[in-house]
């Protein structure tokens, strides 16, 4: 039994060092991501077949999972290549599915819950740097160096007008929806979460975070971006 315990803790801390590993590299190395994921599928799928029971879904969590991957299925009904999205339903969207699986088999208490939270942090501290880096001082992110990503300009400007940031990502709609995905999440930590005293640091640095998310998202001038924030921003003003 005990025996099995240490295993059982092995195969989650590896599942959760990849799963950090993930957050913090998702906006600027792909090879990690799926590096990352792959060994945390593979982590989860021993860990369930060597310890049965050791993980049991929600109900509503299977429920959401099961209609995510029904519509993705059923969109195969307009695919013009289906032998191209067929393998990609399993390879891209099974994958995706079960890592979340692994994802929720490790995120369950509160302290697993916190190296989230800091990873995410430290992760988004380093784009806003690189951001700040390509839009102010080189032209250029220093992530993907030597070959790093130009600030993003319109054909239709000239050479030296009005540029857009992108940080690691090649354009700026995609930097504002990774901005989306960071801003309403430390917003709505700090907002319902961190009230404690020992949280007011913690609540600083993200509200902080939250505002140069906020500039760098006006900076992006991404339409789809901004009206997302506005809805995102009506909810929490009626959930809170």
């Amino acid at each position: 039994m005990a025996s099995k315990e240490k295993i059982n803790r092995f195969l989650e801390r590896v599942i959760e060092a990849n799963v950090l590993a993930v957050i913090f590299c998702l906006p600027f190395s792909k090879s990690l991501v799926e590096i990352c994921v792959t060994v945390s599928i593979v982590f989860f799928i021993v860990k369930c077949f060597y310890l049965p029971g050791s993980f049991k879904a929600g109900r509503s969590v299977l429920i959401a999972l099961s209609a995510f991957f029904l519509f993705n299925a059923v969109s195969l009904y307009n695919s013009q290549f289906l032998n191209l999205s067929l393998p990609a339903l399993v390879s891209k969207v099974a994958k995706w599915v079960v890592f979340f699986l692994a994802v929720s088999s490790v995120a369950k208490d509160r302290a697993a819950l916190r190296r989230v939270f800091f990873t995410m942090l430290a992760s988004a501290a380093l784009i806003l740097f690189d951001a700040f880096w390509q839009q102010f001082i080189t032209g250029k992110d220093f992530l993907h160096f030597p070959n790093g990503y130009p600030v993003f300009k319109f054909h239709a400007r000239k050479t030296g007008g009005m540029s857009f940031p992108t940080a690691s990502f090649p354009y700026p709609n995609d930097f504002a929806s990774w901005i989306n995905v960071y801003l309403f999440t430390f917003l709505a930590l700090g907002i319902f979460d961190l009230k404690g005293r020992g949280d007011r640091v913690f609540r600083i640095v993200v509200i902080a975070l939250c505002v140069v998310l906020a500039f760098f998202l006006f900076l992006t001038t991404s339409n789809g971006a901004l009206l997302g924030a506005f809805v995102s921003s009506c909810l929490i003003v009626l959930v809170s």
